[in-house]
């Protein structure tokens, strides 16, 4: 945010009225010329209250894998820790913890056992602490601990006082690659981590063997912890939420989002919101307004409208989350994942395939049988390991024979391999059940069902308590990127600034200099320069330059993620012009190819057939937005039928204010257009109502209209108003006279309806969008041509939209009917 609104901020807030010039133009930018003029009074701050406490992560609470953990076996693990900066690395202590807490910690708040021996013992007491609180709270029904406190305990991974080995990632980066826990990686962690701790075991058997009963105690015990990490990933598995492959679904979810359901979930995010204003208000005083910068939670506090700042906030985010396919195809996920952990889903096992069971999943494990069932497994598990640590296990050419021994004792082949997703469809767990099709019909159902109860709305609430600290996170990058590329920016600046190189601003910048300078630059440093240039207005130019250099999609794909979002970020604020509309579309098209090929790449290579036809249907919608404007324009453009009834208009503007009346005439721009409505016009006054006009409008009629008889009139009636002393003060309300020059000027499109029947859904939403006067008609005929079945198998988000624009009640009502079959459609085909 430019300096100016926040001084412009900061003096409002300390009561001062009187603000610089530059000032109140800054803060005017934020929120507008009415608000800051509104604002110019006190505004009382209202208290900020506490917020309920919430698990928003995708895992279970940290207290079911310790719950399961200590069900599974009564051993603990002793750690000998570093006792944390600024002490020595030599400086440790003794930490006792029980076999499930330490289940509970690897996985979701350490990469891996290797990671949990060098993490700091105050670190790891903290983060043991709130996995007992969390077990205490869920025991009575109290709010567990809030995300913020798992980030906070994890906090001081960022200052860099970590020992090599140690965990560098806080929680919540960590939960941002949490694919691991989703099946088949799951499979494959714990495979590869129990198979280590058996390996693992045979030493200690071995060592006791040879007499070394020290060294055998401790390589069982290291074996022990190194499976507590394998079996947090076999407790993930009988999670309803990990039964499907994330990276499929979140492709999936690309697909579906891709296809212009963002301004459904828009709409109805902003409607639930507007019924719910004292909670979500509540939520952002607390999560959100703290982290803005002085002139945003000013003017969302005192300057906007309640409703207004609300609407403004979860603009915000969505737009952020729109800009961002990464987190968006989390999105998807998170939805798919909760709706199965809430719900359950009917399973089977490898060692018993006929006999299901019903499982749910995080914060649910206790419902259906799966606690019973994973607590066995764990056992097997755990018995694996103290079996090969205390007698060894078979032997193939004098070595040990882990794989023989695991197809007998393998603890997987009780976890879920098969499950009814959706209902009475028995498919493997993973990719199989994770069928582009069932993820978006279910999606549809998530992200269309509208209220405060709506899944996405709710998603949307809980995740503000994350707000501040993504904020923050995000201000750290940059603030470290732009000290790090500060002296790499001022130096192209000098070179292609004049005025830079003379000690000013650099708003003379050369941006196609600069954009060839940066073509081979690290992104961060082309990244700072955008920032750089912001306050000169010449990142726009800037961003555009570098895009038009980049003319393939494939040129763009191969950018830097994070330099897309900024180029799009930079063409995206204030007024958008020339190409950059164009420009942005191909950057945020490029971002989600580039998206999608990071997710066909997580992907087994066996398993890539399905997820690399998502991306083929990516590239084709890519190809379509680009043609969108085009196609929609021409239609609109070739069904276009100008319209102008002067003489009614003539009648209309008979009796409306003087006001009214002089914003028609100062809209009417062509001098025959004007004249057509304005000589009936003054032609149907007699001569004492002439006399009775407003001064101002004797004024205009006398100067606009043509020269005649009427132009006399209305001249001579002038003359004698200003002998009388007539003083004007009447000014045009240019707004009401717009719209009253609209009712009787306007273009319609009488045969839009039926050049639409056919095209697809964007090109049909966009033409009618921009059909301006008639849209209402035309989203009613486009309808009224449509048979029932015709209708039923328009996309749901155009469906969505339409009973919005129509006036014609019967086919507004057939519009919401399919609407509503097509989602009970979707509901019955995705319901497990």
């Amino acid at each position: 945010m430019p300096q100016q609104a926040g001084l412009a901020a900061a003096a409002l807030a300390a009561g001062r009225t009187t603000l610089p010039s530059s000032s109140l133009r800054a803060l005017q930018r934020l929120v507008g010329n009415a608000a800051v003029t509104g604002a110019l009074t006190a505004a009382r701050r209202r208290p900020v209250r506490a917020s309920r406490s919430r698990r928003v992560v995708q895992r279970y609470a940290s207290s079911e894998h310790k719950d399961l953990g200590d069900a599974a076996t009564s051993r603990t693990i002793t750690l000998d820790l570093w006792t944390g900066p600024p002490n020595p690395l030599n400086q440790t202590k003794k930490v006792t913890l029980s076999y499930g807490t330490v289940n509970a910690l690897l996985g979701d708040l350490y990469e891996g056992w290797a990671q949990l021996k060098k993490a700091p013992a105050p670190e790891v007491e903290r983060l043991a602490a709130l996995v007992s609180d969390e077990q205490a709270a869920r025991a009575k029904g109290a709010p567990v601990p809030a995300e913020t406190q798992w980030e906070t305990a994890t906090a001081g991974r960022r200052t860099g006082a970590v020992q090599p080995g140690g965990a560098t990632r806080t929680y919540l980066e960590l939960a941002e690659d949490n694919t691991a826990h989703f099946t088949p990686a799951n499979r494959e962690r714990y495979t590869a981590a129990h198979k280590a701790a058996l390996a693992k075991a045979l030493e200690a058997f071995a060592l006791t063997g040879r007499g070394d009963a020290a060294g055998a105690k401790a390589a069982g015990d290291e074996a022990l912890g190194m499976n507590a990490e394998a079996d947090h990933f076999l407790e993930d598995a009988f999670a309803a939420g990990h039964l499907v492959n994330k990276s499929m679904i979140r492709l999936a979810t690309l697909q579906f989002w891709s296809g212009g359901v963002g301004t459904v979930a828009r709409a109805n995010i902003q409607a639930a919101a507007r019924s719910d204003q004292a909670r979500i208000w509540r939520e952002i005083e607390i999560n959100v307004l703290p982290s803005l910068s002085g002139p945003q939670a000013f003017a969302l506090r005192h300057v906007l409208g309640r409703e207004v700042a609300i609407s403004r906030v979860i603009d915000q985010v969505l737009d952020r989350l729109q800009d961002q396919p990464d987190k968006l195809a989390n999105l998807g996920a998170k939805l798919v994942h909760d709706y199965l952990n809430t719900n359950g889903a009917v399973v089977f096992s490898e060692a018993d395939p006929s006999a299901g069971w019903r499982t749910f999943g995080d914060n649910s494990m206790a419902k259906g049988g799966s606690a019973g069932k994973a607590v066995t497994a764990l056992k097997n598990s755990v018995s694996n390991i103290e079996l090969a640590a205390n007698h060894g296990i078979a032997t193939v050419g004098g070595k040990p024979d882990v794989d023989a021994f695991l197809k007998l004792n393998n603890p997987w082949r009780l976890a879920p391999k098969f499950a009814e997703i959706p209902a009475g469809q028995k498919r493997e767990v993973g990719t199989a059940v994770s069928d582009p099709s069932w993820v978006q019909d279910l999606l549809r159902t998530l992200v269309f069902a509208q209220g405060i109860t709506s899944p996405l709305y709710q998603l949307l609430v809980e995740n503000l308590s994350l707000v501040s600290g993504i904020i923050a996170q995000e201000e750290r990058r940059t603030a470290t990127r732009r000290t790090a590329q500060a002296s790499a920016v001022d130096a192209l600046l000098r070179k292609h600034s004049k005025n830079f190189a003379a000690g000013k601003g650099p708003d003379d910048a050369d941006v196609a200099a600069l954009a060839r300078a940066l073509r081979t630059a690290s992104p961060d440093l082309a990244i700072s320069m955008l920032d750089r240039l912001e306050p000169e207005d010449l990142d726009d130019d800037l961003a555009l330059a570098i895009a038009d250099r980049h003319p393939t999609r494939a040129g763009l794909v191969a950018l830097d993620q994070q330099l897309l979002m900024a180029l799009s970020a930079a063409m995206s604020g204030g007024v958008t012009w020339g190409g950059e509309g164009s420009a942005i579309d191909r950057i945020k098209t490029a971002l989600v190819i580039k998206t999608g090929e990071g997710l066909v790449a997580e992907m087994p290579a066996g398993e890539r057939g399905a997820a690399k036809k998502i991306l083929t249907a990516l590239h084709a919608q890519g190809d379509a937005r680009a043609r969108l404007g085009a196609d929609a324009g021409t239609l609109v453009a070739g069904t276009a039928r100008d319209v102008y009834k002067p003489k009614d208009l003539a009648v209309a503007a008979k009796g409306q204010p003087a006001a009214t009346v002089l914003g028609v005439i100062e809209m009417m721009i062509f001098p025959e257009e004007r004249a057509a409505w304005l000589v009936p016009y003054a032609a149907q006054h007699s001569d004492a109502e002439m006399a009775a006009l407003d001064p101002a409008l004797l004024e205009s009629l006398a100067k606009h209209l043509p020269s005649g008889q009427q132009r006399r009139r209305y001249a001579a009636a002038l003359a004698a108003a200003t002998k009388a002393g007539a003083v004007i003060t009447t000014s045009a309300d240019i707004g009401k006279g717009a719209a009253l020059r609209d009712t009787y000027r306007y273009t319609d499109h009488p045969n839009l309806a039926r050049r639409l029947k056919g095209q697809p859904a964007a090109v049909v939403a966009a033409a009618i969008g921009v059909a301006g006067h008639d849209r209402t008609a035309v989203a009613a005929d486009f309808v009224r041509q449509l048979t029932d079945d015709e209708l039923g198998k328009l996309d749901p988000a155009l469906l969505h939209r339409l009973p919005g624009l129509i006036d014609d009640a019967t086919q507004r009502n057939r519009a919401q009917a399919a609407l509503t079959a097509s989602l009970a459609g979707a509901a019955k085909r995705s319901g497990v």
